[in-house]
């Protein structure tokens, strides 16, 4: 979850399934600048509802009688939930909540919550003249596309004055397809629009005003959700490594290489003995000439009968394998020459 250093105790989150979503760091945005704002990232999946999650708890100190939350989707306000002293005193010092969504009556008392969701973003790539008078709306409107800002206020007492209604059709006329131009240098997926409606209960609604004006938040909380391949593509997460086919050069260059051969020096003849030194003599001149294959004397092998079934018989040469690795004396061959 989204915290503020200065303000500990204050969280929000993006979630979906109610479960807040990986957040990453926003390299470009600068705390020092702004003590009282956070941004980060997240990742958008195509169609997925989501939920803005409100926490406050222990250590804060609610020093005002209420606190309240704007909440912006795409550059428009949406909800704006508060929390009076008398609440969270009541429920214990620690308040969690979730706003998952735009309520819209219906017929007599009722309503609907019709929920946030992650839409994709289509590009057009039109010629015609009706399609690129489109072109500076389409702009204007993806220019607040991306991001979910919460901010946090301190307020006055409130005053209920009825149920809540709204009656703005909010995110409805949202493009969902826009100019190519439009994106230019943006590396933005998807907007936000609204699912299918499900039966809700009406919020109250209520009145305060501001504390410390409404130009100044203590505290406001960004998410700039994009897909995982933009997310990629502004180096935010490492893309997944691929594997590669093993080039053949390096194949080619392990086998070509042989492996050192060990000779038993005392079971050289004499002959042999003068065949090493000539070619030794031959290496320090520069002269290419092919290695000498140089015979060992045979050691006549010894024939082991044992009855028994093949597994005991391959546990068997094992054994015997290790136990004459250990018997053998070998030495490296030694080419300097008195």
């Amino acid at each position: 979850m989204a915290v503020i250093d200065q303000l500990p105790g204050l969280e929000v989150a993006v979630c979906v399934d109610q479960q807040p979503l990986h957040e990453y760091a926003d390299d470009e945005f600068h705390a020092s600048a702004q003590l009282n704002m956070v941004s980060t990232y997240v990742e958008a999946e195509t169609m997925k509802e989501f939920s803005v999650k409100l926490v406050v708890k222990e250590p804060y100190t609610l020093d005002c009688p209420t606190l309240g939350f704007q909440i912006f989707v795409d550059g428009v306000k949406v909800r704006e939930p508060v929390l009076m002293q008398t609440t969270f005193e009541s429920c214990g010092r620690n308040w969690e909540t979730f706003w998952d969504g735009v309520k819209y009556p219906t017929e007599g008392q009722n309503c609907i919550l019709r929920p946030f969701r992650f839409s994709k973003i289509d590009t057009l790539l039109a010629t015609d003249d009706e399609q690129l008078d489109t072109l500076r709306s389409d702009t204007m409107v993806v220019g607040y596309v991306g991001e979910i800002i919460v901010k946090v206020s301190r307020r006055t007492e409130v005053k209920v004055v009825g149920l809540k209604i709204v009656q703005e059709n909010l995110l409805e006329h949202r493009p969902s397809n826009v100019h190519e131009k439009a994106l230019k240098g943006q590396a933005k997926s998807h907007s936000i629009s609204l699912g299918d409606g499900r039966p809700s209960a009406f919020s109250r609604k209520v009145e305060t005003d501001f504390v410390d004006g409404e130009d100044n938040p203590i505290a406001t909380f960004r998410f700039k959700y994009r897909s995982k391949e933009a997310l990629e593509a502004l180096l935010i997460i490492r893309k997944s490594p691929e594997s590669e086919p093993e080039p053949e050069q390096a194949k080619l260059s392990r086998t070509a290489t042989p492996e050192p051969v060990n000779i038993d020096v005392a079971s050289l003849t004499p002959d042999a003995r003068h065949q090493l030194e000539e070619f030794y003599q031959q290496l320090q001149s520069g002269t290419a000439i092919p290695r000498p294959e140089i015979k060992q004397e045979a050691k006549t092998p010894v024939k082991r009968e044992r009855e028994g079934d093949e597994a005991d018989e391959a546990e068997e040469t094992i054994r015997c394998r290790k136990k004459g690795k250990n018997l053998t004396a070998r030495a490296l061959v030694d080419l300097t020459l008195n």
